[in-house]
């Protein structure tokens, strides 16, 4: 098979498994909400799929934010952090694999400009608000061949301040009204 076909195959295949990610997490919220219940490994895999999830909005950040009620506040933030961070490489193999497919729409030039001016502090920034632009920066990043490695550090870069905001701000708030454990 020549490398133009397999690159094709790939980035079908790619972009096909986040589709059915999306549809999955829309389709079996129920279960993804009942992860809660398995601690810390579930927390992982609703921040993961919450995050790898790029057509389907996951309210990953609540769950986290619940999870500061019963859990450490600074491994809940971590093993979130972590989790979403492995997610966030759904868009980045979109962009790697499909190059030549990205619609380069106003939102995917702006983004080019951007990580080309910025770097990874682009990415990092994006992690940290919450918003759908790192799904794009993820594709750019991809599509522009950033070293995976350099994505997954920037996006965790990102992320660990907004997830330990959120679970030490739920657990301080608890506290001080009286709700927590």
């Amino acid at each position: 098979m020549k490398i133009e076909a397999r690159q094709r195959v790939l980035t079908v295949l790619i972009v096909v498994g986040v589709i059915i990610i999306s549809a999955s997490m829309l389709v079996f919220k129920d279960q993804v909400k009942a992860l809660e219940g398995w601690g810390y490994a579930g927390l992982f895999l609703v921040a993961f799929f919450a995050s790898a999830a790029m057509f389907a909005p996951v309210p990953g950040l609540l769950v986290l934010a619940a999870s500061a009620k019963v859990m450490d506040p600074l491994a809940s933030g971590l093993v979130f952090a972590v989790g979403a961070s492995l997610g966030e490489l759904s868009g980045y193999l979109v962009g790697m694999a499909g190059r030549g497919v990205v619609n380069k729409s106003k939102w995917h030039i702006r983004m080019e400009y951007y990580m080309e001016k910025y770097g990874g502090l682009t990415i990092a920034v994006l992690g940290f608000i919450p918003n759908f632009l790192i799904d794009i920066a993820g594709m750019v990043a991809g599509a522009l061949k950033m070293p995976w490695y350099h994505f997954l550090f920037w996006v965790f870069v990102g992320k660990v301040p907004k997830c330990l905001m959120i679970t030490f701000g739920v657990a301080w708030f608890l506290k001080l009204y009286g709700l927590g454990n």
